[in-house]
């Protein structure tokens, strides 16, 4: 029998002060990388390798990091486990409590909880849409930085911002 997908919305960034290294819990397959704080790497094909003994993974196919009520997924990817980074390429989609994301390239610096958002960048939530070349969201701090090309429509107020660069405080 095979055994049941993640859940559909788990939070993809991760919790402050976590430092724990993951582990590949399903060594057989090489199809999943995951650690105690519910941090889950999953895809359909994942080549495990060292390179100056440190260990990374390629991530080829429905690549998927889960965590608690968030999701995101792309392409194709890498993820580098002592460094904690994760890079997504193509079609990259997320979505954590009402917000979603989207971009070309993604990068998630897991334990700065820092993702970078790269190529037709964009973050939504129900105030409104942040577009950007570039989008830094800070979770800690509750802040998203877009740079290049930015705009901000906001629902609320019916504004429309456009500037090069925009600080958007989602808290």
């Amino acid at each position: 029998p095979a055994e049941p997908p993640p859940p559909a919305i788990r939070e993809v960034w991760p919790t402050p002060g976590r430092t724990r290294r993951p582990e590949i819990t399903d060594p057989e397959m090489q199809s999943a990388l995951a650690s105690g704080d519910g941090f889950l790497i999953t895809a359909e094909e994942v080549e495990a390798g060292e390179t100056d003994g440190r260990r990374w993974l390629r991530l080829e196919r429905n690549v998927t990091i889960t965590r608690d009520e968030a999701t995101l997924v792309g392409d194709h990817g890498i993820y580098w486990e002592s460094a904690g980074l994760a890079v997504v390429h193509g079609n990259v989609h997320g979505e954590e409590r009402g917000s979603r994301i989207a971009c070309d390239t993604l990068k998630y610096l897991r334990y700065d909880d820092i993702a970078i958002l790269t190529g037709r960048a964009a973050y939504a939530d129900s105030s409104g849409v942040l577009t950007a070349s570039r989008i830094e969201i800070h979770r800690a701090e509750d802040l998203a930085v877009a740079r290049g090309n930015a705009r901000a429509l906001d629902e609320e107020s019916g504004s429309d911002l456009t500037a090069g660069l925009i600080i958007y405080d989602f808290a």
